[in-house]
């Protein structure tokens, strides 16, 4: 441990040491590694895990993976690696034997996508107006990166007093956005399009709004559509909802980077933030399911199969595989068979995936902000202290 932490600060004193996160990452990741891991008993607990460690895990993998071009550093990041993965894959196998345990009463319960809206968004509308952006696909670990950099636009970070961490929700099955970006927008787990989920937050909260990917192309010369931007302002407007298709979209392409997504590159977030801290709007970042980085993963055939899950009529469930089945569930006879493995997907190869049950797809991170002005929150919220972890730093 000594050694490894020496050999960082003189790599650190390099002249090109700026060129690469990897060596800090991987030193991290060793720190990890030689934490104790805690015995998680449910589901709640699993989530909760991944938002305040795991992400950050995730986060570091996907730098220290494009590692090095020494192949002695390749060969050390290579065997770090394989260790990160044994137990990443111990928490997914964990996790997806408990999907059963979601809007239970217990303490450390899971709470489903489709209670976003009257769990988290309710609470912070009573307390003045919000604003709800989707960023369809949006990870564990790239929240935790974007997090940073959101804070530093004057925005301040609040999280439940109970926990004192950032809440997680768990994404509907399989972890679709037709399945759950609907269930988020209509309170209820179903399979939907746009106009199901515009009709489903004007239910919720009448006089809300949702603009999708094609309301917020913007007029010459300005940041937001005008109408996006009079919504924002408009305190008769309670919620403003805001879909934003980036991540998702790369998903599908090839263009996959998994620690590049900044506000940059999730137009027009910024300028809805800055929107919303003129407006003193409250901010709840969120998605409708995470994503994994394809990585070398093994590619699996199964008949009708789409890309981590499969209808239970293709066949008997395999290891690493997991039968879901019931009211969370929106598939044919409210059954599926998911994959948890994060190191497998069915049908054709891309940039990344969804569907499954590993928990980088399951775990949906919920960041809340107010503007630095604001020291009044929602009902048993209270603002964030740092939400990184100790081996981080």
């Amino acid at each position: 441990g000594e050694n490894v932490e020496g050999a960082l600060a003189r790599v650190l004193e390099h002249r090109d040491a700026k060129a690469s996160q990897a060596p800090t990452m991987a030193v991290r990741l060793h720190r990890w590694l030689t934490t104790a891991e805690e015995a998680s008993t449910s589901l709640g607990s699993d989530l909760q895990r991944q938002i305040n460690d795991g992400a950050w895990v995730d986060a570091a993998v996907g730098a220290v993976w494009h590692g090095s071009s020494d192949q002695v550093v390749t060969a050390a990041y290579q065997q770090l690696l394989e260790k990160v993965h044994v137990r990443r894959k111990q928490r997914d196998r964990a996790a997806a034997s408990r999907l059963d345990q979601v809007n239970g009463s217990t303490d450390q319960r899971a709470v489903g996508v489709e209670r976003l809206l009257a769990e988290i968004v309710d609470p912070w509308r009573r307390h003045g107006c919000a604003l709800l952006v989707v960023l369809d696909g949006m990870s564990g670990a790239i929240a935790t990166s974007l997090a940073s950099e959101v804070a530093r636009l004057g925005l301040v970070e609040w999280v439940p007093a109970s926990t004192q961490a950032r809440q997680s929700l768990v994404a509907a099955l399989p972890s679709l956005t037709n399945i759950s970006r609907a269930s988020l927008f209509c309170g209820e787990v179903r399979s939907g399009m746009g106009e199901d989920e515009k009709r489903g937050l004007a239910t919720a909260f009448p006089g809300a709004k949702l603009f999708h990917k094609n309301d917020l192309r913007s007029e010459g010369g300005a940041a937001l559509p005008s109408d996006v931007a009079a919504a924002i302002r408009d305190s008769a407007v309670p919620v403003v909802g805001v879909v934003i298709n980036a991540i998702d979209d790369a998903t599908h392409k090839n263009d996959m980077s998994a620690w590049d997504w900044d506000l940059r590159s999730l137009d027009p977030l910024r300028a809805l933030l800055e929107a919303a801290i003129s407006a003193r709007r409250a901010v709840i970042l969120t998605s409708d399911h995470g994503h994994i980085v394809e990585r070398g993963t093994e590619a699996l055939s199964a008949i009708g199969a789409e890309s981590r899950w499969r209808s239970t009529s293709s066949g008997p469930v395999g290891e690493g595989e997991v039968l879901v089945a019931g009211p969370r569930v929106a598939a044919p006879g409210a059954e599926a068979v998911l994959l948890w493995r994060d190191d497998a997907h069915y049908g054709p190869r891309h940039a990344g995936y969804h569907g499954g049950a590993s928990l980088a797809e399951l775990t949906i991170p919920v960041l809340v902000f107010q503007a630095a002005a604001v020291t009044t929150g929602a009902t048993g919220w209270e603002q964030a202290a740092p939400q990184i972890p100790l081996w981080w730093n």
